[in-house]
């Protein structure tokens, strides 16, 4: 798959599907690939991280 932005920018992806689903977040001009969609689920993912419980 080839994602081109803003005709200067390109992507290419190759090899096995990513896991979770890329979001844009054009207010940052980013785009996140990440196992979270929002603060809540951000922290739990935080909690359960190497190193983050007691």
């Amino acid at each position: 798959m080839e994602l081109t932005l803003d005709g200067d920018w390109s992507a290419t992806v190759t090899g096995d599907p990513l896991r979770v689903t890329p979001r844009f977040d054009f207010l940052d001009r980013c785009v996140r690939v990440a196992e979270y969609a929002d603060v809540e689920e951000w922290q739990r993912f935080l909690a359960a991280t190497f190193g983050s419980r007691e």
